[in-house]
Parts: C-alpha cells; sequence; structure tokens
C-alpha cells in the first residue's frame, strides 16, 4: 500500500454586492453637556438618513451605537501673555458609531460627499458579498480544491511505473482544511476616497472596488 499526500488549492475572485459605510462620530468640549448635545444632533440626523436609504431600497440594514461620553485632562496655554505658561483642565467628549449596508453604490458614493463636510465624522467603507454568493462560490471552491488535489496526486502517481497502473484506484483516506479565506476588509478612508471642491460641496466619490478573494487550501492523503 503506498499513500500520498499532496495539498489542493482553488480561488475566485468575486465582485462586491455591497458596500458597508461605518461612521465613527467624535466631539469635544469643555462641558459634558455640550459635547453630547452636539454629536446626538447629527447621530440623530445620521439615523434618519440611514432608516430612509434601507427604506427606498438603497441600503438593506443599519444600525446605531447608542452615544457615551468620556473625560480627560488637558493642557492649555493660560490667557495671561506669559508663553509657555500652560494649565490643566477638564475635556469632555461624546462618541458614537453608525454602519450602513448599501447595495446602490451610487448612493454610498453621494453619502460619502456628504459626509465629508460633516467634521466629527470618520468614515470607512467595507465591502462584501451577499451571504448566498459567499456560500456558494465556497462551496464550489472547495470541490475545485479537492479536484486539484487529486490531479496532483494522480501526476505524482504517474511518475512511478509501479503506481502508474494503479492511478485510476487513487482513493482518498483523509482531507484536513488548511485555510478557508474570509471576505476581506478593504478600508477606504473618507478624506481620501473624496477630493474636496474649493469653496463648494464635495463631488460624490468615484468608487471601483477591488474584487473580494475566496480561496481555499487542503491537504488530501491518497491510497493506492
Amino acid at each position: 500500500m503506498t499513500t500520498l499526500n499532496v495539498s489542493g488549492t482553488a480561488e475566485r475572485f468575486i465582485a462586491p454586492e455591497r458596500g458597508v459605510a461605518y461612521i465613527r462620530l467624535a466631539q469635544s468640549s469643555l462641558t459634558r453637556g455640550e459635547a453630547y448635545r452636539e454629536l446626538v444632533a447629527v447621530h440623530n440626523e445620521l439615523v434618519r438618513r440611514a432608516g430612509s436609504f434601507k427604506q427606498d431600497g438603497a441600503a438593506t440594514w443599519f444600525e446605531a451605537s447608542a452615544p457615551s461620553t468620556y473625560s480627560h485632562q488637558e493642557y492649555y496655554e493660560k490667557a495671561n501673555g506669559r508663553k509657555g505658561d500652560r494649565g490643566l483642565r477638564m475635556r469632555y467628549a461624546a462618541s458614537s458609531r453608525v454602519s450602513v449596508k448599501f447595495q446602490d453604490f451610487e448612493k454610498l458614493g453621494e453619502w460619502l460627499a456628504e459626509l465629508a463636510d460633516v467634521e466629527m465624522a470618520a468614515t470607512s467603507v467595507e465591502w462584501k458579498l451577499t451571504d448566498a454568493t459567499r456560500k456558494a462560490v465556497q462551496k464550489q471552491i472547495r470541490g475545485e480544491a479537492v479536484r486539484n488535489a487529486r490531479e496532483l496526486a494522480e501526476d505524482y502517481a504517474q511518475g512511478d511505473p509501479a503506481l502508474a497502473a494503479a492511478v485510476d484506484s487513487l482513493k482518498i483516506v483523509s482531507i484536513s482544511d488548511s485555510s478557508a479565506s474570509p471576505e476581506g476588509f478593504y478600508p477606504s478612508p473618507l478624506r481620501s476616497a473624496v477630493a474636496m471642491k474649493a469653496g463648494g460641496a464635495a463631488p460624490a466619490a468615484e468608487m471601483s472596488p477591488e474584487d473580494i478573494r475566496l480561496s481555499a487550501s487542503i491537504s488530501v492523503v491518497f491510497e493506492l
């Protein structure tokens, strides 16, 4: 009895079907109430817009965290005319997150352009596939990885006259999954994705996201 231990691989590159916009809001002030009020006003407007995107079909899902506050000490220059004369005071901040999953990339680009004027917002985008597409493609490439491993085992067997005669009787003894790639995260900082026009609003961001790579890698032991 002879065993052959080979690796099989397969991969696919799929165009993204969804774009998830992650918006982090952060505002600071010398008073806790002011920081909270200013942040909540923007937060509530973003949640309202997210809901409208879902309602009109541009987005399929959204979520929003509850605003939170925190404080820290900071040094500041005293207004007494003395250079380097600093004092210590409390600074208060508020933060929250809003996430929206878009299927309409044009609407996503338009919204990113709007958010370019929101000073307290930091934004990134994650490109994704639908669950149905991801599962279907992963099933296909797992099968392709097994077939790739068998082809390699047959090639090795054909190299030995003693084994070549029995190549048709190759039998899988075991399969171990070495890796299966998840969907990638492609951060897209808002400031680099959108160019500001002098004296005007930002144009809609032109986006050409990279294809999402799905792969499978397995180790297979054959017997013949």
